[in-house]
């Protein structure tokens, strides 16, 4: 008799336990499909112009008088439209050896007077920024001091630009 109550026992467990997870994955699906009321507003003043959101289901915008932008929420910025004007000169510049050691040489289409060279590893930080000024259209960057990694090299100049990946091996 006491195995018939036993066995009995174990059923309704096991039932309880069946019907407490049926119940709560029903739960569940309920509040997935809930969702919060939307509120939001604007106010413009004489030179500034603010908007709020709250609990929005979709893209309100945002607002921007003169030089001043505002916005709070799910609010897309404002897009203007741009046009970009290709560069006039397009220019060819060598660069050897790449992987390099200790030093980088660049050959540019012209000489520069005031040549930035920034150097960026490859978390972003700047390691190295240099104004030079060229002569016979060429560089020789010395970098023994750099760690074996990959860098983003850039060169600028008015009227020219140039970036492009750098290996350093030794």
């Amino acid at each position: 008799m006491l195995d018939c109550f036993g066995v009995k026992i174990r059923i309704l467990k096991k039932a309880l336990i069946f019907c407490i997870l049926l119940l709560s994955s029903v739960s569940y699906a309920q509040l997935h499909h809930q969702t919060i009321g939307a509120l939001g507003g604007s106010q413009v003043k004489s030179n500034y112009h603010v908007s709020h959101s709250v609990g929005q289901s979709s893209v309100v915008g945002a607002s921007q008088l003169s030089s001043t932008l505002i916005s709070q929420g799910y609010q897309q910025a404002i897009l203007n439209e741009y046009v970009l004007q290709s560069s006039p000169n397009v220019y060819e510049v060598k660069f050897y050896p790449n992987p390099f050691s200790t030093q980088l040489t660049f050959e540019l289409p012209l000489d520069y007077d005031n040549l930035q060279i920034t150097i960026i590893d490859l978390r972003g930080r700047s390691v190295l920024t240099e104004m030079l000024t060229t002569a016979n259209q060429s560089i020789v960057l010395k970098l023994p001091s750099l760690s074996d990694s990959e860098y983003i090299i850039t060169l600028t100049a008015l009227d020219f630009y140039f970036q492009t990946k750098i290996i350093k091996k030794l």
